[in-house]
């Protein structure tokens, strides 16, 4: 698998770091964190539900290989490998346009420092893996 453009590889290194992320926490690790109620409320953004448990993130993780997967081969791929990496594409714009609306839309997502990290961070770095997982179908 070579990648194409330099927004393709930055998507699959995006992916793959995220998802490098949610098996540290499927493992129980609160880091970057310095505990798990300071993680939740800069991921999850309210503490009413706490942490996912281990089973969500380990899914989530695989989920976000398998989706760096599909934009690393989409270029040489079969349809199938395009049809995946244009789906992660548009499901990360989504998520990335959607976030800045959170506070609007939901007040659960109001909650600091959630919010500033889902402005700042969070749905810019949705954008940016959204548009380079669609590069890797040019």
């Amino acid at each position: 698998m070579e990648l194409q453009t330099g927004w393709q590889g930055l998507a699959v290194l995006g992916l793959s770091g995220v998802g490098l992320l949610h098996v540290i926490w499927g493992l129980g690790s609160p880091w970057p964190a310095r505990s798990p109620e300071a993680l939740a409320r800069a991921v999850v953004g309210n503490m009413a539900g706490g942490l996912p448990g281990a089973g969500p993130c380990l899914v989530v993780a695989a989920l976000l290989f398998v989706a760096a997967l599909l934009v690393a081969w989409a270029p040489q791929g079969p349809a199938i490998a395009r049809l995946g990496a244009g789906l992660v594409g548009a499901t990360l714009l989504a998520r990335g346009l959607g976030g800045f609306l959170m506070p609007v839309l939901s007040p659960g997502f109001r909650a600091q420092p959630f919010q500033t990290w889902n402005a700042w961070l969070y749905s810019p770095l949705c954008v940016v893996l959204g548009l380079g997982a669609l590069q890797s179908l040019r």
